[in-house]
């Protein structure tokens, strides 16, 4: 499937000729900009074959093709998000389209490109836009029938926010009026049986994503100092939504040799993040979340529980 303008996937090409794009040997040239496939790029391509969606990549297309809405359970560390599109949050969706740059061997804001708030990076030229589930729903505003896109792909649908929802809504009208336009739900944690329901018996597919087993420990009372209790040098890093992208990058490449890298993430980390090396995963069962009391009519940020869905994105972070 020849991915079209402006983020819209446009199966134009004979059956199966797009699986063909995403693979490549030494020698051949970038079907999208017309020069040699860089050196990067085969070494990242050595990596994607190890992952559990590669495998599937013929089921998915299939399943896209063939069905106006699908159904796509990956877990974590599956490759469901960069290898098929909203994204509930915008580092996931800056770092997200980065990589799918450096897969697809182009320059970031061309073929591949991303548009949160603030900030649009894309050109003509893009085929693949990776946003914020608020910014297309802002896009919708302006064009209901979201005739720009002919495959709309939303990502970790399981956190259901405001305007994922919203989007469900009008996702589902517009279905009826574009057949030609896909729908593509994609979750680590999703409860298919509910949402093959509204998306009227919609064919589901799943991918493992954990190649390796997880061992789960309880500990009776938290440590005073983490830090110490490593016993060994280490490199702390923060991840946050705000942080500058120049930093949340800093998080992706590996330690100095002797160094245990430690990042202390907020719950963006959840999601469409699969960082290289982690071997532990802290996981205090609890986030932040602004609630709204209608009682004093102000907004506070107040520390919750988080869901058994939370906890299994967690779990599989390693």
């Amino acid at each position: 499937m020849a991915p079209g303008k402006n983020g819209a996937a446009r199966s134009r090409s004979p059956k199966n000729k797009g699986l063909q794009r995403v693979d490549a040997s030494p020698g051949d040239t970038n079907w999208l900009t017309g020069a040699p496939y860089s050196k990067r790029f085969f070494d990242i391509l050595k990596g994607r074959r190890k992952l559990p969606c590669w495998e599937k990549r013929e089921d998915a297309v299939n399943m896209v093709r063939n069905s106006q809405s699908s159904v796509l359970i990956g877990e974590t560390g599956s490759g469901k998000t960069t290898q098929a599109v909203t994204q509930p949050r915008r580092v996931a969706a800056m770092s997200v389209a980065a990589r799918v740059a450096q897969e697809m061997d182009v320059e970031l804001g061309q073929e591949v490109g991303y548009n949160i708030r603030f900030e649009d990076v894309t050109s003509e030229n893009t085929r693949l836009k990776y946003m914020t589930d608020g910014m297309l729903l802002r896009e919708c505003q302006t064009d209901p029938l979201m005739s720009q896109y002919s495959v709309i792909i939303l990502d970790e649908a399981h956190e259901r926010t405001l305007a994922t929802d919203i989007l469900f809504g009008l996702l589902k009208e517009v279905l009826q009026k574009r057949p030609a336009l896909r729908c593509l739900v994609m979750s680590a944690t999703l409860e298919a049986e509910k949402f093959q329901e509204y998306w009227t018996d919609a064919p589901v597919l799943r991918i493992p994503g954990r190649m390796f087993p997880v061992e789960t420990f309880f500990t009776l009372k938290p440590e005073k100092d983490y830090l110490q209790e490593t016993g060994t040098e280490t490199l702390v890093l923060p991840l946050y939504s705000s942080l500058p992208m120049n930093q949340q990058r800093r998080v992706f490449p590996p330690a100095p040799e002797g160094t245990r890298k430690i990042i202390v993430a907020t719950n963006i980390a959840e999601t469409s993040l699969t960082i290289d090396g982690v071997v532990y995963v802290v996981d205090p069962g609890l986030f932040k979340q602004m609630l709204y009391n209608p009682r004093t009519h102000v907004e506070s940020l107040l520390v919750s529980p988080i869901s058994k869905a939370s906890a299994q994105q967690r779990e599989e972070l390693q």
